[in-house]
């Protein structure tokens, strides 16, 4: 009988355990500016408006914890790193990031999709760049809008909270 217990306790204990995370990938390869696409390449059918209180929830730029010598790219990395998931995934979950430019302006847009929440279907953090030819890039702006399962449109982008 005793064995019976501490067997049985052994492999409790042992589902149990927390398994290792597979080590974290790298964040993936960014276009430079001079590369990137000159329409937006955001895995959505509607293109990402400007930033604005009408389609965003309008965030601090200081929220982003930016020095001001980052370039487009490591902004993109920094997206990635902050909001996007490093351990396994499950179901049908996906991370893009697409930058755009636009004479002076850059936009960068990461998108998460089927992310572990039951009421966000998608969420995009949306950073907007000044970035004139002699000058160090600034953040001009920096929002978030998400689409969500419970909405009456659940293909609509809303500046509100999921219900």
């Amino acid at each position: 009988m005793r064995r019976i217990l501490i067997l049985s306790v052994g492999l409790i204990l042992s589902a149990c355990t927390p398994k290792a995370a597979p080590p974290a990938e790298p964040p993936a390869a960014i276009e430079s500016p001079v590369d990137a696409p000159a329409a937006p390449a955001v895995t959505t059918d509607q293109a990402v408006p400007p930033l604005s209180e009408a389609d965003y929830m309008m965030k601090p730029v200081s929220d982003l914890g930016l020095t001001g010598s980052e370039t487009l790219a490591d902004i993109g990395a920094l997206l990635q790193r902050r909001f996007g998931t490093t351990g396994a995934v499950e179901g049908n979950h996906s991370e893009a990031l697409a930058m755009t430019e636009e004479g002076g302006r850059a936009t960068i847009v990461f998108t998460i999709s089927g992310a572990m929440d039951d009421s966000i279907k998608s969420q995009q953090h949306v950073v907007e760049v000044f970035q004139p030819a002699a000058v160090a890039a600034g953040v001009t702006g920096y929002g978030v809008r998400q689409q969500c399962y419970r909405a009456a449109d659940p293909e609509a982008w809303t500046n509100q909270l999921c219900p």
